[in-house]
């Protein structure tokens, strides 16, 4: 057998290791949330929506009314059909939660491989350490604990599952040139779009990938722009017809209960509290804890920009942007770069500084910007305890060994006890009230 193919035959044997190894911390940390039930807005979205609750008969309506049709009436309504047929599909099939969180589950554990195949290919496979990493602190992070063991988050999860999954095609495509690759990325990114609007910011970071750091065809570079470009206008449209033809199109019509930031005393009084939000979004990255379900009216007071913590968040995030650009620029194919402009980029969209979204703050909106935060993390630990060793083998030196287990205990327990919070309304609102007492 040639050299060359037992490279790429032993290197194919590691990632698959690699890959089971992410895929079974995933099953151990969130196999508890198997036996929850429904909480928060499972009911609007599955138990209590009648259009859901009548089974596969109701995916045709699905696909053509506003996401909260079938539990209630609202001018500023969504339209995420993807995941909602799912549920119908596994209403009538399961007829209870168990299903639909073991499904939940396993698309999580799909997108924390995804990060993994995007990273390593991203890179070349020259940093199989840093993709591992990466993903297995995504796996890890309790943050991610509403997504996973709330049933309604599978419009979130679909959503990243299909958007890395459209961007490992299309690094296919640019290496390969097979205009299958291609289609099936921008096939990919359609169904990511449909699952949820969050990944409308890959039209920028489609760019950003192909045009810096996986730039050896322009040409195809420029396809997978313009196809991404092409597939966004095209979703946009479909979402305005179906929103429009049922008057739930109104953006800019918000009730206090979806986000308190519509009713901030004035532009400037918003503009340092939702700042503010941002930088508690930092905060929870490092020290998840306390996690809280809902962060509504009261729970977060108003502030101006005399408040200590907005400008400490103000000054953090133009030190994140500065060294992000000036990396950018100053190594073109930096890997921190990359992190911190992917970070700026995701976490934009729930700002509410550009315009005001559905909710002040939620922790689930750090689902996709936490990438950039655990592989920076995986970047540090990389200096820290394998810059000695030999690519991937430094992960069971003695200092690299110590600081993943550190990590597993620390976020993984964190994680398990969460997600047992989350098994019914009272022991999750019992708990969290704790926390914001004025909510």
């Amino acid at each position: 057998m040639p050299e060359n193919q037992i490279q790429q035959k032993a290197k194919f044997s590691l990632n698959t290791k690699l890959v089971s190894i992410l895929a079974l911390v995933t099953l151990a940390i969130y196999a508890n949330t198997f036996n929850n039930g429904y909480v928060l807005d499972d009911f609007s979205a599955i138990a209590k929506n009648t259009i859901v609750t009548k089974g596969l008969s109701a995916i045709p309506e699905i696909f053509t009314t506003p996401y909260l049709h079938g539990f209630t009436i609202s001018p500023n309504d969504l339209y995420r059909p993807l995941s909602l047929a799912m549920f119908a599909i596994e209403y009538q099939v399961f007829g209870s939660p168990f299903g639909s969180h073991v499904i939940n589950v396993i698309f999580f554990s799909g997108c924390v491989i995804l990060l993994f195949l995007f990273l390593n290919a991203l890179f070349k496979k020259k940093k199989p350490s840093i993709a591992f990493l990466t993903s297995l602190l995504f796996a890890l992070h309790p943050i991610h604990t509403e997504v996973v063991a709330n049933i309604k988050s599978r419009d979130e999860l679909l959503c990243f599952f299909f958007a890395f999954l459209s961007l490992h095609l299309f690094i296919k495509y640019s290496d390969t040139g097979k205009l299958t690759r291609m289609a099936l990325g921008a096939f990919s990114f359609f169904l990511s779009l449909l699952s949820k609007e969050t990944s409308i910011t890959f039209i920028f970071i489609m760019p950003f990938i192909f045009f810096f750091y996986r730039n050896e065809n322009k040409t195809r570079s420029a396809y997978i722009t313009l196809s991404t470009a092409a597939i966004a206008i095209v979703f946009l449209s479909i979402r305005f017809s179906v929103l429009s033809a049922f008057h739930a199109n109104n953006t800019f019509q918000f009730s206090i209960q979806d986000n308190y930031l519509i009713c901030a005393p004035s532009l400037l009084v918003r503009l340092a509290t939702s700042i503010l939000i941002l930088g508690k979004y930092l905060r929870l990255l490092f020290v998840p804890y306390p996690l809280i379900c809902d962060y509504g009216y009261n729970t977060l007071p108003f502030v101006s920009f005399s408040n200590f913590w907005v400008l400490i968040s103000l000054i953090a995030y133009l030190i994140i942007l500065s060294v992000g650009i000036y990396r950018l620029v100053r190594f073109r194919k930096d890997p921190i770069a990359f992190a911190i402009i992917f970070f700026l980029i995701t976490v934009s969209l729930f700002s509410n500084i550009f315009f005001l979204i559905g909710a002040a703050m939620a922790e689930r909106f750090l689902f996709f910007p936490s990438v950039g935060w655990c592989m920076i993390c995986a970047l540090v630990i990389e200096k820290l305890a394998l810059r000695s060793a030999r690519g991937i083998y430094g992960l069971v030196s003695r200092k690299a060994f110590a600081i993943i287990i550190s990590l597993f205990l620390i976020f993984g327990l964190l994680t398990i006890n969460r997600n047992s919070l989350w098994k019914n309304a009272y022991m999750l609102y019992k708990n969290d009230s704790r926390y914001a007492p004025h909510d």
